[in-house]
């Protein structure tokens, strides 16, 4: 049988050979991978975590506003002075029409103003419901939900003016009923819904909306009421 077995001097050669090549500096390293690079990608909005469809009461109903009690004077922007809530902002009625987390009310005076109320908001919170019916609680939103907003300077509810009725216009003179927030109410077993609105009734005075009387009244007692007609 043939030995495989190589000289000495072959061996010692070859170990010499790996050896100056490990200790050659000259030798190019292997290049470093490249860098993987995600495609860019625009986020899409997505709406709060939970039932996402609007819901609510259904039928006809008598919808009934009022201030809370500490509205019943208001500090007036421009002039400081304290003057009284007018009677028709202080207390608004609609009959209200409500049907799948939608509602339209026409306001019960004069003016035979309509306000919508509810659906999926596509202005300031994009995919929100904003009237929802869980159980026996009732919540309804009018933007800004926390009631809040300035626009030039002055006190009124920002957001797109989701709630902007005008009540009178005489000598020229816009006077103005807006309203934002949130709503909570209950369902009752006579079908009536009793709740508080956490936010802002304003009532407004000027010409092309340079408004010389501003009286905004924000509170988290306001109260609303819901009748079966």
């Amino acid at each position: 049988m043939r030995s495989t077995r190589q000289p000495l001097s072959t061996v010692l050669g070859t170990i010499l050979v790996f050896l100056t090549m490990g200790c050659d500096s000259s030798t190019p390293s292997p290049p470093a991978p490249s860098p993987i690079t995600s495609p860019i990608t625009t986020p899409t909005p997505q709406p709060p975590a939970g039932d996402m469809r609007a819901s609510g009461p259904t039928g006809s109903y008598l919808v009934t506003l009022t201030a809370s009690p500490s509205c019943a004077s208001v500090k007036e922007t421009y002039s400081g002075q304290m003057l009284p809530f007018p009677e028709a902002v202080r207390v608004r009625q609609y009959a209200g029409e409500f049907v799948g987390g939608t509602a339209t009310l026409r306001a019960m005076d004069s003016t035979g103003n309509s306000v919508p109320l509810g659906g999926i908001d596509n202005y300031v919170y994009p995919g929100r419901p904003l009237m929802t019916l869980q159980g026996n609680a009732l919540t309804i939103v009018v933007p800004p939900d926390d009631g809040g907003g300035y626009i030039r300077g002055s006190p009124t509810c920002a957001g797109g003016d989701y709630w902007w009725e005008v009540l009178d216009n005489t000598a020229g003179q816009d006077h103005v009923f807006e309203l934002c927030g949130t709503w909570a109410g209950v369902v009752q077993e006579s079908g009536r819904i009793d709740g508080t609105i956490s936010g802002s009734f304003g009532y407004y005075i000027g010409r092309l909306q340079t408004w010389t009387t501003d009286l905004f009244c924000r509170a988290t007692d306001h109260h609303f009421t819901l009748v079966k007609r």
